[in-house]
């Protein structure tokens, strides 16, 4: 039961910059899953953040991938990634959102 709630405490690490990151394997794991569906499933929504304005956090949610796998020293398919958390939203994602 502790590795469950360190895992689901670890899903939301890092919360912002200079924060703990996730350091269990399904930490990390849903840490990244986390991100790449929320990324998906706003700007597949028309949630695009502008150049003064991000209400989303998309910045935060990106860099916040970024660093959970540079600082676990893990690789990812992005697009391949990207495509499967398309596959599994409540909405059509086409395939041009992917590729913005």
């Amino acid at each position: 039961m502790l590795q469950i709630s360190e895992a689901l405490f670890e899903i939301t690490l890092p919360r912002f910059s200079g924060d703990i990151l996730p350091k269990s394997d399904a930490g990390i794991i849903l840490s990244i899953a986390d991100r790449l569906d929320s990324l998906v499933g706003l700007f597949g929504a028309g949630c695009q953040s502008s150049s003064t304005n991000d209400p989303f956090g998309l910045r935060r949610i990106s860099y916040g991938l970024v660093q959970v796998l540079i600082e676990n020293n893990r690789n990812l398919d992005l697009r391949y990634a990207l495509e499967l958390a398309a596959a599994v939203q409540p909405i059509k994602i086409d395939a041009a959102t992917i590729d913005d």
